[in-house]
């Protein structure tokens, strides 16, 4: 695990150690942080027994020096002055019984003493979810569960908080994904299309503020863009309809398959093969009621002349479409071969640039700004 010190790297056993290079030398910065319990015997281990360990490490993004450490067998310590002194929290988690283990701790990024944590008791028949939060360094924790339905698949894996807004939560569970528009207050179901799995592991990819999930026996699941997510407020639901701004994005040349559409190559998908987004950028918009009637979204160069529409849906909440970035009203060739396609496709991509988004619904106009940002592996011209 990184950290905001320049090229520190934790590791954890039962004891958390520390790297400054890259792994060549190490430097054990803590005590035995578990309860050292011999647990039941279980799996192929060689001496048919398991030991504690530590499962979860987080480093304070924002403060230097704040390590959380938890282990197999529940135990939570906190260190700020980089491994000197642990001080151990787990009896400040009021109402948790013993022996589970903390499967994720997730340090804030906006303020100070600010964590959260997931302890999982499934093994003791303890489906509960256990989710806590702490504004204190863990002097004080709240259990933070409101809205998780109580059932055999209920508790929790991990919590990650969202690197853009610091009320936006999300959740892991044996059963599914939630999530959390107020630091944890409450929760709302948030599988949509995903299967009713485990969510093993959250990862939020920064650079395009798309949601990576891990689950068990269903492979990997990308949210794509979250930026109406990050932008959802009580204004923005009390109005008819909203465009959310959408993030920047990449016009990437599609050079890795030009040779093989030339060439008329293809492939058959394999069947444990996933799926990837349209090509182009998601625009994304809000509407209050499905009485808004037709929706279209107009694309708009610097001049404003009009280089895209899309008719989108109607449905009320989030409505999301995909603009491919290609120019309307350019002719398909008479050649339908496939690199006479191939070459009419690029020809109708817009450039990079700056363009304007309209929303037309319910005889209403709103506008978002678009920036298109050129491919950085392109060759140059």
């Amino acid at each position: 695990m990184t950290t905001s010190l320049p090229h520190a790297v934790y590791v954890g056993d039962q004891f958390v150690h520390e790297t400054f290079d890259m792994g060549r030398t190490w430097t054990t910065i803590s005590p035995d942080l578990t309860g050292n319990n011999l647990q039941a015997p279980s799996g192929p281990w060689p001496d048919g027994r398991v030991t504690s360990a530590l499962f979860a490490l987080a480093v304070s993004p924002i403060e230097r020096g704040v390590v959380w450490s938890g282990s197999t067998d529940g135990l939570v310590y906190v260190t700020r002055d980089d491994g000197k002194t642990w001080t151990n929290v787990t009896k400040n988690l009021t109402g948790l019984g013993s022996l589970g283990t903390v499967t994720s701790i997730e340090a804030s990024r906006f303020a100070r003493g600010v964590a959260y944590l997931t302890v999982d008791r499934h093994k003791s028949d303890d489906r509960e979810p256990y989710v806590f939060k702490t504004t204190d360094y863990g002097a004080h924790w709240q259990l933070i569960v409101s809205g998780i339905p109580r059932s055999t698949v209920s508790y929790a894996r991990v919590i990650r908080e969202d690197p853009r807004r610091p009320d936006l939560l999300y959740l892991g569970t044996e059963g599914g994904l939630f999530i959390s528009v107020n630091g944890g207050s409450s929760w709302l179901s948030f599988n949509t299309n995903l299967p009713r799995v485990p969510v093993s592991w959250i990862t939020v990819q920064e650079d395009f503020d798309d949601l990576v999930l891990s689950t068990f026996g269903r492979g990997f699941w990308i949210l794509d863009d979250l930026t109406p997510l990050q932008q959802l407020t009580p204004a923005v639901l009390d109005s008819a309809e909203y465009l959310f701004d959408p993030r920047p994005a990449y016009v990437f040349a599609p050079r890795p398959m030009r040779d093989a559409i030339d060439m008329g190559i293809s492939w058959a998908p394999a069947s444990n093969m996933g799926s990837i987004p349209p090509d182009g950028t998601p625009l994304s918009y809000y509407l209050r009621a499905t009485e808004a009637g037709p929706v279209r979204l107009t694309i708009l160069d610097a001049k404003n002349a009009v280089v895209g529409t899309i008719d989108g849906p109607a449905k009320a909440g989030i409505n999301r479409v995909w603009w491919s970035f290609e120019r309307d009203g350019v002719a398909a060739p008479a050649d339908s071969t496939p690199a006479a396609m191939f070459r009419w496709h690029t020809s109708r991509v817009v450039a990079p640039g700056t363009y304007t988004v309209r929303l037309s619904a319910g005889g209403h106009e709103r506008f978002a700004r678009l920036v298109l940002v050129a491919d950085p592996g392109a060759p140059s011209r």
